[in-house]
């Protein structure tokens, strides 16, 4: 027989992906039969710039290097005007 204590509280690390999401409805149906609280962790990645816009796609590394060589002709044709 399990003891109602064993899910007194619940915790359930979430991270905006639809596994964690589903983590979040296991942890829901558990706390609804033993009467459980649950708390939600919300965990972030700390990643890098580079590493935050490669992941974002809000840059692909290979834009950014096509964007700098952009970058340093242009300094090099005004250099020479």
């Amino acid at each position: 027989m399990i003891s109602v204590d064993i899910f007194s509280k619940i915790l359930v690390p979430v991270d905006g992906s639809k596994p964690s999401f589903h983590a979040a409805e296991v942890a829901s149906t558990l706390a609804n039969r033993f009467n459980s609280e649950i708390i939600l962790l919300y965990v972030v990645i700390s990643p890098s710039q580079y590493e935050y816009i490669n992941l974002t796609g809000l840059l692909h590394l290979n834009k950014l290097i096509l964007l700098l060589r952009m970058q340093k002709k242009s300094l090099e044709i005004g250099l020479k005007e």
